[in-house]
């Protein structure tokens, strides 16, 4: 399909992290690196280490870091409900503003999870990233058409989000009227008082015989430019509030979550420390597995439970999904 631009296979579940005596429970999820990053950009999440996906390697939230107490180049034993357990090495540390998703995210090589969860030649979801996010809907259908799949878009996971906009903008559309309607009271009553004031210099002209035409065309001339005026001047304070709003910061998206202990140690230990960009996600299709072995694919816009769901839409990158409303796409799963 024409519309879409990457695809990533993925496979995720359930797993439970070892390491001495601290055991915790998390998300695992296997992705192919070289793909899966080009739709949520894992290494602007790196607080520490290498984003780096081999078959023996690991990447864990900071906080999941930091409850099992492990640093980058530890081992820990990942365990799955099949029973299969691996030695892996922290690779990095991931930190996504949000703890409850730095208290539970991992991501391991694709063949790695299959291993692990029983998925030998299977993925639960497939990521897409399609050009346009707000086509998503209509490339679920035609994929829910092509194929014997359930496809769901981004923007029917999120109707109580477009619920909102469309909220929102209703209600800043009636606010719009109601300014406008003020707006043309204001310059009618200044235009009447005008009238008042000069009747008798409209009676002078009227008596020289001057028509109605033409000193009615004065006063909507003065209305006109009096509006006109203001408009200018409107626009100029928008700007400069703008530019004011944007240089002091105020809309600099705050660092959420607390980094945990194991990456502040490595911050003293001298390891490279780079701040994550907030962004937003895209738009994400998901297909998994019904429960009486049909192939079902949805589509959706934004991070899964391992991911941080309010970075998924703030850009939608380049929407959920976020954000860069974006222009993401992810695809779920079959056998």
């Amino acid at each position: 399909m024409p519309d879409i631009e990457v695809v990533s296979p993925t496979a995720a579940g359930s797993a439970l992290a070892i390491r001495g005596a601290a055991s915790r429970s998390a998300t695992l999820t296997g992705v192919d690196p070289q793909t899966y990053f080009r739709i949520v950009r894992v290494p602007d999440y790196l607080v520490a280490g290498a984003a780096r996906l081999s078959s023996e390697d690991i990447l864990l939230g900071a906080e999941l870091a930091r409850d099992l107490g492990a640093a980058v180049g530890d081992k820990i034993v990942v365990g799955a409900a099949s029973g299969a357990t691996r030695t892996l090495t922290v690779a990095g540390l991931l930190d996504f503003g949000s703890k409850g998703a730095n208290q539970r995210v991992a991501f391991v090589a694709l063949r790695t999870a299959q291993s692990l969860l029983g998925l030998i030649g299977g993925v639960t979801s497939i990521d897409l990233v399609v050009h346009d996010a707000f086509a998503a809907e209509t490339i679920a259908r035609r994929i829910a058409a092509m194929h014997d799949v359930k496809a769901e878009s981004w923007i029917a996971t999120n109707a109580q989000f477009f619920a909102a906009m469309r909220a929102q903008i209703a209600t800043n559309t009636l606010i719009r009227v109601f300014v406008g309607l003020s707006v043309a009271f204001g310059i009618a009553a200044v235009l009447v008082v005008s009238v008042i004031q000069r009747s008798k210099d409209i009676g002078i002209l009227r008596a020289m015989g001057t028509r109605r035409g033409q000193i009615l065309r004065v006063f909507l001339i003065q209305g006109g430019l009096l509006g006109f005026a203001g408009s200018l001047l409107g626009a100029a304070l928008g700007i400069a509030a703008l530019v004011w709003w944007h240089s002091t910061g105020w809309q600099r998206t705050l660092p959420a979550g607390r980094r945990g202990e194991a990456v502040h140690r490595h911050r003293a230990a001298g390891d490279r420390d780079r701040r994550p960009r907030r962004g937003g996600a895209g738009a994400a299709c998901r297909a998994a597995r019904s429960g009486g072995g049909d192939p079902w694919l949805t589509m959706c816009c934004g991070w899964r439970s391992s991911a941080n769901p309010i970075a998924s839409a703030r850009r939608p990158r380049r929407g959920s999904c976020t954000t860069s409303t974006s222009r993401c796409v992810t695809a779920s799963s079959w056998r």
